[in-house]
């Protein structure tokens, strides 16, 4: 599919012949933890980052020389400099969103272009609900190991978003020590330990009806990064077991590298020990 970008000034640029987008969200968590205790409470800074990288491609008409390839450089970088503005990339539109930076393939050709725009988003919502896009082509299929993470809104509502078909998980043990007192000086040795978190790390698939739904895998990745991102809520992991972790904050999401249908993605949650 062809992207665009509207720039401030309206005017409608037609970024390559084709592209599609790599999606990427952080939020570090407000942590407050005390000495000689287990666990911490966990609270959401709200500053959350999101960002897509179109991955752009270009054919020039036949006969463009380099220089005419370096011009057009130019050209683009001038037109995108001017955001905020609308992107229309995979199908999707997303407005309010700003251009951090454009990164060209270092061979230059005269005969394609590759190179990618990395866009940061800026607010997504309209009147405090919260946007979510449609994605009608992903299987929701019965069998693998999903995940379930319940947050409250802003307008205390509960919602539940779903993260789709398998899930492995890995479970990292982070806890403060510190060390106020070695013992080599003759005195007693004393150390304090505060908090103790563990960072679940989950490496996720999930599968589309064909290999013409980029606009479903993109849209349900958009999905993520304004919804659950940044968020403290209730984590349900459907293995066997008990696999239910309350005040869990969802740290980062990071969209794989892969074209076929479907896509990977890693997610990471934080939350205190609960033994």
């Amino acid at each position: 599919m062809i992207p665009y970008f509207t720039n401030s000034d309206n005017e409608i640029i037609q970024l390559g012949h084709d592209g599609y987008g790599l999606w990427t969200g952080s939020s570090a968590p407000n942590v407050k933890t005390f000495p000689r205790t287990i666990g911490g409470i966990i609270k959401p800074s709200n500053q959350i980052s999101k960002t897509v990288t179109a991955n752009i491609y270009l054919v020039p008409p036949s006969g463009t020389t380099k220089t005419r390839v370096e011009y057009f450089q130019y050209q683009l970088n001038e037109e995108l400099a001017k955001s905020p503005g609308t992107l229309l990339l995979s199908g999707n539109s997303y407005e309010n969103v700003y251009v951090a930076g454009i990164n060209f393939d270092p061979v230059i050709t005269n005969n394609f272009l590759r190179y990618t725009i990395d866009f940061v988003l800026g607010d997504q919502d309209d009147g405090g609900v919260v946007n979510q896009l449609t994605a009608p082509d992903l299987y929701n299929f019965s069998r693998g190991r999903t995940l379930s993470f319940t947050t409250t809104q802003l307008d205390d509502e509960e919602k539940t978003f779903d993260f789709w078909h398998n899930v492995d998980s890995v479970r990292n043990l982070e806890v403060g020590i510190s060390v106020l007192n070695s013992g080599k000086d003759g005195k007693e040795g004393k150390v304090i330990k505060s908090g103790g978190f563990e960072k679940i790390s989950c490496a996720c698939w999930f599968v589309t009806f064909n290999s013409d739904s980029r606009t479903s895998i993109e849209a349900y990745l958009y999905n993520m990064l304004n919804g659950p991102l940044g968020q403290v809520g209730t984590l349900v992991y459907n293995a066997p077991g008990n696999n239910t972790w309350n005040n869990c904050f969802l740290q980062g999401i990071r969209m794989g590298d892969e074209l076929f249908a479907g896509a990977r993605y890693e997610l990471e949650f934080l939350t205190p020990l609960q033994c």
